[in-house]
């Protein structure tokens, strides 16, 4: 079995924190039938914050849909570094793997944008 993070990342590993943050998790098997994954998921911050901690696992375990998040804007903090970790657990509830993506969460950056003038000269 394979199994591929997707971050939705405009820049690498980093994001501004005004933008939405998707992540989600793929699996395909290599050979033989596809069977049931269950996911458990942790985070870590660097620096270090127990309360962020507890904040993103309780969003990222209480989910349906263990597979996919959407982190909206400002719902992570600037200056902080994520570590998102994947327990994988078979259909019998055995360990499997652990997979995980670090993020780092910038300030909110400018939007990208260009500035088009138009000058009416009046001649009189």
């Amino acid at each position: 079995m394979l199994i591929n993070f997707l971050a939705t990342l405009g820049r690498g590993k980093t994001l501004s924190a005004c933008e939405n943050l998707g992540i989600s998790v793929t699996i395909a098997p290599i050979v033989g039938p596809s069977r049931s994954q269950y996911y458990s998921w942790t985070v870590s911050t660097m620096p270090a914050n127990d309360t962020e901690k507890q904040i993103q696992e309780s969003f990222m375990n209480e989910t349906p849909d263990k597979t996919n998040f959407t982190f909206l804007s400002n719902q992570l903090i600037a200056g902080y570094t994520y570590t998102f970790q994947a327990d994988t657990y078979n259909d019998h509830r055995i360990f499997g793997k652990t997979y995980s993506i670090n993020i780092t969460v910038t300030d909110c950056l400018p939007p990208d944008f260009d500035i088009i003038g138009k000058i009416n000269l009046l001649i009189s």
